[in-house]
């Protein structure tokens, strides 16, 4: 049976460079990037940080450290315009 990958590193990279060894970690943050329609109210858009975290904390040994508004998203430009984007969908014909 095959032992773990082996890692080479030349000696410039040893010396210059700083190993992580992410075995030893204590904790690891993880970012998540997730997207909601623009059409969401307002209301419902900043109840996301609070559902984000009771998601979270639902599991053990994890810990919540944030969440924040990123940016939007491409069509944002289009949508000030008035222009809609289709949603993703699919449309079966059935011929009789």
């Amino acid at each position: 049976m095959p032992g773990p990958p082996e890692l080479v590193f030349s000696n410039q990279d040893l010396v210059q460079g700083r190993i992580h060894n992410y075995r030893h970690m204590q904790e690891r943050r993880i970012v998540f990037q997730l997207g909601i329609t623009y059409d969401t109210p307002p209301g419902k858009v900043e109840a996301v940080p609070t559902i984000l975290r009771e998601v979270v904390e639902a599991h053990e040994n994890v810990r919540f450290d944030r969440a924040h508004f990123k940016e939007f998203g491409p069509s944002r430009r289009f949508l000030e315009q008035g222009i809609a984007f289709a949603f993703p969908s699919q449309t079966l014909y059935l011929a009789r």
